[in-house]
């Protein structure tokens, strides 16, 4: 692979989420891949929203 694109990662921690994202980039430069830091976006919403079975994402549907 040479290229990967449009990924979304979701953890309940941010804690989480910096490992899950730092054993990404990990994982990426074994396979001689760079994250595009300029083109990520973090979002990060302190409250939890009751009951949501999805989101919308890069023009997809994200069922969790």
């Amino acid at each position: 692979m040479k290229y990967a694109d449009e990924l979304v990662l979701l953890a309940r921690e941010e804690i989480v989420l910096q490992g899950i994202t730092d054993r990404l980039i990990e994982v990426g430069r074994w396979c001689g891949m760079e994250m595009n830091v300029g083109k990520t976006q973090i979002m990060i919403d302190q409250e939890e929203p009751e009951n949501l079975e999805y989101f919308n994402s890069l023009g997809s549907r994200v069922y969790i």
